[in-house]
Parts: C-alpha cells; sequence; structure tokens
C-alpha cells in the first residue's frame, strides 16, 4: 500500500473504502444507514482485523499529495448515506478530479458527465424522447455506482476550460440517445470531438 491508494476492507456483507495517508492513517466515511462522517483514523480502526487491500481498477489522475489533500478538505463532512454518499463514493471522488470525463455503469447503459471538482456533476440526463444538460451532486449522478473515470483518449482542454465548456452547455434541451447523449457531451467538452463510442459500437 501507498500514499494516497483507494483501499477497501470487507466487514461481512459490506465492503468499506478509504484513502490511504501513507502514515499509518486513513481518512474514510463512518457511518450506518442513518448518519456517519468523515474521518482519519489508524489502518487498524480501519481493518478491525480484516485485510486491506487496493483498488486499482481505474486510473489514478492527480499526485499522491493532490489526493491526500482532497481527502482532508471533507474531513467532518456529515452527508453519509447508504444509497447515494458511502464510504466508496468518497473514495472515489478524492481520485477523480476536476474536468474529468466520469462515467457510470447503470444496467444495460453508461452513463457520462464531467467533474466540476465541487461535489458536483454536469451531465445530460435524458431518455430516448427527451433530457437537458444539468449539474446535479456526485451522489444525484452516481445513483449508489461506483465512478470511474474515462482516461483512453487525451483530453485538448485544462480543466478549467473544460468545466467552463460544459457550464456554458447547461439547460441544453437537444438530447438525442443516438446524435447528442451524454458521452457525446461529455467528449464535446474534453476534446471538441463530438462522438459516442457506445453508439459506434452499436451501428458497427
Amino acid at each position: 500500500m501507498a500514499k494516497s491508494d483507494h483501499i477497501y476492507v470487507h466487514h461481512d456483507l459490506i465492503t468499506h473504502h478509504g484513502i490511504d495517508c501513507g502514515d499509518g492513517t486513513v481518512i474514510h466515511y463512518t457511518g450506518n444507514i442513518n448518519c456517519g462522517k468523515v474521518v482519519q483514523t489508524s489502518y487498524q480502526e480501519f481493518a478491525r482485523g480484516k485485510t486491506i487491500y487496493v483498488k486499482k481498477s481505474y486510473p489514478y489522475k492527480h499526485s499522491p499529495d493532490e489526493i491526500v489533500k482532497r481527502a482532508k478538505r471533507r474531513l467532518n463532512e456529515a452527508k453519509y448515506n447508504i444509497f447515494f454518499n458511502k464510504s466508496e463514493h468518497f473514495a472515489s471522488h478524492c481520485i477523480t478530479g476536476k474536468g474529468d470525463h466520469i462515467y457510470v455503469y447503470h444496467n444495460l447503459i453508461i452513463h457520462h458527465g464531467i467533474d466540476c471538482e465541487n461535489g458536483t456533476v454536469i451531465h445530460y440526463t435524458g431518455n430516448i424522447n427527451c433530457g437537458k444538460v444539468v449539474q446535479t451532486s456526485y451522489q444525484e449522478f452516481a445513483r449508489g455506482k461506483t465512478i470511474y473515470v474515462e482516461k483512453s483518449y487525451p483530453y485538448k482542454y485544462s480543466p478549467d476550460e473544460i468545466v467552463k465548456r460544459a457550464i456554458r452547455k447547461l439547460n441544453e434541451h437537444k438530447y438525442c440517445l443516438f446524435s447528442n447523449n451524454c458521452e457525446h457531451f461529455a467528449n464535446y467538452c474534453t476534446t471538441g470531438n463530438h462522438h459516442s463510442t457506445q453508439v459506434a459500437n452499436l451501428f458497427g
């Protein structure tokens, strides 16, 4: 394990997540169904006798120091929610950052958006018939799912410019599943290229 690692332990039926500070402590969201807050505790308190694992299924954008700083900025936050703001959401948010093209898996589709770094995401909501660009909380975007960072292509713009491009699209009502969906929107913000890999794969 190393500084800034997204670490986790298995406790009975749940998996508990946190950020390794590199000094023998972990920042994580404690809580149960009704309450909880972000705390910094020892490895031992975090693990409670269980084996600690490192989650490496998605790329880390920030330096180790920056990831730990992002975790520390949320110390004592008391907004725990077992469905929308639990320990895994917290750890994932520390790893991702401003201007990131992020996505979550929802059943058979992948939903995309732009991380604004202030706890919000700009994304295209919608179904086959309608939708618009909105700015919502990290929790509303994820809806209980793990958030990943799309890093399979280079970003053309700086993080600040990516977010500005997303903001300029707020309240746009031009959603189309095949030509202007959430992935088209996120790719446009990061590269200027209006593209959806999901649609391209669908039509070969």
